[in-house]
């Protein structure tokens, strides 16, 4: 459970192995991409750039914050979310952009 006296211990020893100031534990993934964006300031009238293909709660993650996710093209020989195509899809808008490495292969950062 994440009431229980090892969830702070766990934070605690990650933050130190990592040399971090702290270390937040989430149940999920889901979560953990939510508060990201969260503390990133994202909100209602914001845009975040996502890939189409993808598991449902990189865009669940973007509506809980109320949001809207826009969606840049697939890669067709990577299925990652195609760089050009992010370009395409910055407006003023445009608040983040969240990539998702997909099939264990990494998305194109450059």
């Amino acid at each position: 459970t994440f009431d229980g006296e090892f969830i702070p211990k766990f934070e605690k020893a990650w933050a130190a192995k990592i040399g971090s100031r702290g270390c937040v534990m989430t149940p999920c993934g889901t979560h953990a991409v939510h508060m990201a964006l969260e503390l990133m300031g994202v909100g209602p009238g914001d845009e975040v750039i996502v890939s189409p293909f993808t598991y449902i709660a990189t865009i669940d993650a973007v509506m809980l914050c109320y949001a809207l996710p826009v969606f840049a093209d697939s890669d067709v020989k990577t299925f990652q979310i195609d760089p050009d195509d992010i370009d395409h899809r910055i407006t003023p808008h445009t608040r983040a952009i969240l990539p998702v490495h997909i099939l264990g292969a990494p998305a194109n950062m450059d």
